[in-house]
């Protein structure tokens, strides 16, 4: 957490900033994939926007919805629409994983966790981990990703207000130089 939060302070840019926390938590094997995933404009599809570890392929062709499909019955999708963490205990027996069972058991995923990513109290996305042995997210794995992912969203949301109000700042200035 404390190298994350230094990312986090660290002005880095909002994909950059995205891309090493993935990194980091795929250091020391703590997990062995990480992304994050954020919601599209229409809040229906789930894109990933940054991600580590070993993934070859994994995400290119992953269709994940918020809307009534199969496709939103996974972790992500449940914790984007619920606002809570879903653990995937085991990838190859969960039934609301099996869209995606067949592609996670050929990269050895046996499990993984979804928390959702909010921004201005409003969940936009989830940040994704996933482990090699099913039940591998005890109580203390849960609450390191939530910290991450309160941590990330509150310091995307900070950037995003700086950048509102520097705008905002800028359009004062025209008006009162025209």
């Amino acid at each position: 957490i404390a190298d994350v939060n230094e990312m986090l302070m660290a002005g880095l840019p909002e994909p950059e900033l995205m891309s090493r926390i993935c990194q980091q938590l795929i250091r020391d094997d703590l997990f062995c994939m990480a992304w994050i995933g954020m919601l599209d404009e229409e809040g229906v599809t789930v894109r990933p926007v940054a991600e580590a570890g070993f993934v070859q392929g994994y995400l290119d062709q992953l269709d994940i919805r918020c809307d009534a499909s199969p496709q939103s019955q996974g972790p992500t999708a449940t914790a984007i629409r619920t606002g809570i963490t879903v653990i995937n205990d085991d990838s190859r027996n969960n039934p609301q994983f099996a869209p995606w069972r067949e592609r996670a058991r050929e990269q050895g995923y046996g499990s993984s966790a979804a928390t959702p990513l909010r921004l201005h109290g409003r969940v936009v996305g989830a940040l994704n981990v996933y482990a090699a042995e099913p039940h591998s997210f005890g109580p203390d794995k849960v609450m390191l990703l939530e910290k991450l992912a309160t941590d990330l969203g509150m310091a995307v949301g900070h950037r995003a207000s700086l950048v509102a109000l520097r705008e905002s700042e800028a359009r004062f200035r025209l008006l009162l130089h025209n």
